[in-house]
């Protein structure tokens, strides 16, 4: 696969994860989406922000490859620390659902799984 093949597939998965989690996240905000567990309201705002970022992050990476490959670790790094944030809170205080950190740890799969794509890509390519 090439650089520009993985670049435009991860730009895909990951623009359309990000349309996803700004719908959902802000249908859960307004109400309008009842979850069968309690839901960590802080979670779901960094859900919807990173959904954003990760429009911008697909963008870059539909554009270059090489940039998206920094764009996706980055996404990556951010969703590990709230993963361990999320967890931390959870086994130390509660409040948080295990369905939160079952989807806190998809996605960030998701994205360690797309950096490391476009990392094995475009590995012969100089970052720019």
């Amino acid at each position: 696969m090439t650089g520009r093949t993985a670049g435009r597939l991860a730009a895909v998965i990951g623009g359309g994860f990000g349309v996803m989690s700004i719908v959902t996240g802000v249908r859960v905000l307004a109400g309008v989406d009842e979850r069968g567990y309690p839901v960590f309201a802080p979670l779901v705002w960094f859900n919807v922000l990173m959904g954003f970022v990760y429009l911008l992050a697909a963008t870059i990476t539909w554009r270059d490859a090489v940039r998206g490959r920094a764009a996706a670790v980055a996404v990556a790094a951010a969703n590990i620390l709230v993963l361990g944030l999320v967890a931390g809170v959870r086994l130390a205080v509660g409040g948080v659902a295990a369905e939160s950190v079952a989807a806190m740890v998809f996605r960030t799969g998701l994205w360690v799984g797309l950096a490391a794509t476009l990392w094995w890509a475009t590995r012969q390519q100089p970052a720019r």
